[in-house]
């Protein structure tokens, strides 16, 4: 059986809780998500946290997003293609 707190224990882990921590939950279709469900159970397997498999989706959407920005800026700019394309190779692999 599990621990047993006195209320004002409670109380204060459930403060601790309310200022430490969001719970997120997902839902996803098996049909439709299966390649994301099947990523998400490998990286569990091979004893990836949950929200580090999480942090490192944000991570990558960020900088996807970023150098979306920097090309569409060159772009505007009338750099050439070949340096946006150096330009981008540049990023990528700094980013490792």
């Amino acid at each position: 059986m599990g621990a047993k707190y006195t209320e004002a224990q409670a109380r204060a882990f459930d403060a601790y809780e309310a200022r430490t921590f969001k719970k997120i939950l997902f839902r996803f279709r098996l049909d439709q998500d299966a390649d994301i469900i099947e990523d998400y159970n490998k990286a569990l397997a091979s004893g990836i946290k949950k929200n580090e498999w999480f942090r490192e989706i944000y991570e990558k959407k960020f900088f996807n997003l970023t150098t979306d920005k920097v090309r569409r800026s060159m772009e505007r700019c009338g750099v050439d293609q070949e340096t946006i394309s150096r330009v981008m190779a540049e990023l990528v692999k700094e980013a490792g």
